[in-house]
């Protein structure tokens, strides 16, 4: 099963992923990826229940802001991904 999470296209999760497989050991790995899933599980509990919560009124506004949070966050990891291999603004 953690296997098949591998193909979740989320850096997040294949970072997790990376430090488990680097443990050497299959507890570890494990143990590992148990305190990434305890740690994001309310966060993605409280996106999925807010979700459903919403009216099709409020989807344009949600829509819109997510899309200005992902392009946010989107610019942020490339500035620190140019700055990890050397290139700064």
């Amino acid at each position: 099963m953690g296997a098949l999470t591998f193909f979740l296209p989320c850096g997040f999760t294949q970072l997790a992923q990376l430090i488990a497989i680097q443990s050497s050991s299959p507890i570890q790995g494990m143990l590992i990826m148990v305190v990434f899933v305890l740690g994001t599980l309310p966060m993605l509990l409280f996106l999925g229940m807010t979700g459903n919560r919403l009216h099709s009124g409020h989807l344009g506004i949600r829509y819109k802001m997510l899309g200005v949070f992902i392009v946010v966050v989107s610019v942020f990891l490339i500035t620190q991904s140019l700055r990890l291999l050397g290139i700064s603004f």
